[in-house]
């Protein structure tokens, strides 16, 4: 990845030029989570260390368009293929919107919400096929694949209430039995068996 084109944005690099020293000064690069300039003018040295993102969510819309979104804070920060499977999660939206780069996809709060859904998901060893987003009615859906669709609501914590009542039918009901689990109003689960 070129540095030049970046550096020459700021308008100190700009009128100074790259052989400047002063040029060299923080810089954000969209493919790196954090890039670091340590300049050494005794030896006339320049290190750019960087620290990239983890590919470890997929996000995509309708119209195929997908990025990587960094886990921690829901920034989607390079083009990704499209995925399917429990590896790598993808995060299928129903949205005619574009995903901007190095913009939050969704507000902190609903994307800690998801990541608190799918983290349980992992814990519970639930394998999954596909996960669809509805911004509108603040749902996510996880098809697993058993062809079970799990349902959860994004207007409540999952940690308070939502993740605990999943364990508990879990417990009592085989996943493969169940059509789906809906656990989008508060204090009450909703399932139906195949």
């Amino acid at each position: 990845m070129q540095v030049r084109p970046t550096l020459l944005e700021k308008k100190t690099s700009a009128v100074l030029g790259l052989n400047n020293y002063l040029s060299w000064s923080a810089i954000s690069l969209p493919a790196f989570k954090k890039v670091n300039i340590d300049r050494d003018l005794k030896r006339k040295n320049i290190l750019i260390t960087t620290t990239p993102y983890e590919k470890n969510l997929v996000w995509c819309t309708t119209s195929n368009d997908c990025y990587w979104v960094d886990k921690k804070t829901g920034v989607p920060f390079s083009k990704a293929p499209q995925t399917r499977g429990q590896y790598i999660y993808t995060i299928t939206e129903e949205t005619k919107l574009s995903i901007i780069p190095n913009y939050q996809i969704l507000p902190e709060v609903k994307f800690k919400y998801i990541i608190s859904i799918l983290d349980n998901i992992q814990e519970n060893k639930i394998s999954v096929d596909k996960i669809e987003l509805n911004r509108n009615l603040e749902e996510l859906r996880v098809i697993t694949t058993t062809n079970t669709s799990l349902i959860f609501t994004l207007r409540i914590d999952p940690e308070e209430l939502i993740l605990d009542a999943l364990t508990e039918v879990l417990k009592k009901h085989n996943l493969e039995d169940l059509e789906y689990i809906n656990l989008t109003v508060e204090n009450r689960v909703f399932y139906r068996n195949k």
